[in-house]
């Protein structure tokens, strides 16, 4: 069964700002304000068709969890466990039962946390330290321990590690045994319907292979669908992984800029013309990247959606709107 979910990140209503969301987060305040805002966008993306929604993401990937780590040590980088929780799912958790009653089903969750490959790199470059990598990975391990959450009304279905700096970072200076034992690391125990990971780039997807407790592989490709060809599928069967693939664009300002080449306009100050980007991710365009990618990888797609997180679009009218696109490119593909 194909399966639609999102990167995570999210546009915020207008005139809210990020630092806002941070503080009220940090210092437990504005609790009502940010409920109805996490709330309205989640379901948005039940709204649209997302069938496995991650919590809306509002804050940096990184700095949340390399705070909390440095805050709450037990040992160097390693988080005490009780104190790995992610805000974001517990407030999911509290507003699960009005979410499932008004959408009248309970709702499976995709939670994104970020990978150690990736919180590392922020704060320590390409200096290969691969004690200090294997003990934020035990924290990774923990936040997402915390993270699965199963009440009467919602349920933790999908784990997704966030490392897009795999394959394409050149600071990355981790050998692949090295890049594996972390993942094993932070994957460690996970008992979830699927683990996902998200690359943006298919380079490095037999590395991955080898990471046990990885279920599916998620590659960025709607900008450039005929990477898919790079993947060999007896590799991907013979390791028992599947794919994620993305289908439709989300580097808004790439886009943006080929609707100003295109019009001669500045999208961003004449709005007007942002609309145009629906042109280019129309439902039949992002249908056609979904055969294209099933006509190379059959089966072994899994789970498709937008390339990435939302969070950089200029409006949450605009985020609904593509994921609107992308389920119905779903159901014409299925239909066909």
């Amino acid at each position: 069964m194909l399966l639609f979910d999102d990167i995570g990140s999210y546009p915020l209503p207008r005139g809210v700002k990020k630092e806002w969301i941070e503080e009220s987060i940090k210092e437990g305040t504005n609790k009502e304000e940010l409920l109805d805002i996490i709330k309205n966008a989640f379901l948005d993306k039940i709204y649209a068709g997302v069938d496995i929604p991650t919590y809306p993401q509002f804050r940096d990937m990184v700095d949340p969890f390399f705070k909390k780590i440095k805050k709450n040590e037990e040992k160097p980088f390693i988080i005490k466990e009780e104190d790995a929780i992610l805000e974001e799912v517990e407030i999911i958790k509290e507003i699960s039962e009005e979410i499932s009653k008004k959408t009248e089903k309970k709702i499976p969750l995709r939670v994104c946390i970020t990978g150690p490959i990736e919180i590392y790199l922020k704060n320590f470059g390409g200096k290969g330290y691969f004690d200090i990598l294997k003990n934020i990975a035990r924290s990774v391990q923990r936040f997402i321990k915390n993270s699965i959450i199963s009440n009467k009304f919602c349920y933790t279905d999908t784990i997704c590690i966030d490392e897009p700096s795999i394959g394409i970072n050149p600071e990355l200076n981790f050998n692949n045994d090295e890049i594996v034992k972390a993942l094993e690391i932070a994957t460690e125990g996970i008992k979830v319907n699927n683990t996902e990971i998200h690359l943006h780039s298919s380079i490095e997807y037999r590395t991955i292979c080898l990471v046990e407790n990885i279920d599916v592989i998620g590659i960025e490709c709607a900008r450039d669908i005929s990477i898919l060809k790079t993947i060999e599928k007896e590799y991907l069967r013979n390791h028992e992984k599947y794919l994620r693939v993305g289908i439709a664009r989300t580097d808004i300002s790439s886009l943006v800029a080929e609707i100003n080449e295109e019009y001669n306009v500045n999208a961003w100050i004449d709005e007007r013309y942002l609309s145009k980007i629906f042109k280019k991710e129309s439902v039949n365009r992002i249908a056609e990247r979904l055969r294209y990618a099933h006509s190379i990888l059959g089966n072994l797609v899994k789970y498709t959606g937008p390339d990435c997180g939302l969070g950089s679009w200029p409006s949450q009218e605009m985020a609904y709107q593509l994921l609107s696109n992308v389920r119905h490119a779903i159901d014409l593909f299925n239909k066909k």
